[in-house]
């Protein structure tokens, strides 16, 4: 009878260890993601302040420079897809809340 509570706890042990993992793991991929943002939207308002209006390439071009250098690829398919989606984004916050 012991062993089958051995086994039942030990199993109830390992459910929660997993759950506990991917807990940590999204919660840290939350916060890289936020800081992530911030650091675009920091280099999305630097170069709307260096190239100004209707430099949009340039301006995307200086932004994924600036991601590169502090160590965030930005050239791989869905990594650019998803880095421009949130170029935009910051783009838009700027223009709504300046323009």
């Amino acid at each position: 009878m012991s062993d089958i509570f051995n086994i039942i706890f030990a199993s109830i042990g390992m459910i929660l260890t997993v759950f506990a993992v991917i807990f940590m793991k999204f919660r840290l991929d939350s916060e890289q993601n936020a800081k992530l943002m911030n650091w675009i939207k920091v280099f999305v308002a630097a170069a709307e302040q260096i190239y100004g209006a209707g430099e949009g390439e340039n301006k995307l071009i200086y932004v994924q420079n600036q991601l590169e250098s502090i160590g965030v690829k930005t050239d791989a398919v869905e990594t650019e897809k998803a880095m421009r989606a949130m170029i935009e984004s910051a783009v838009l916050e700027l223009k709504n809340k300046y323009f």
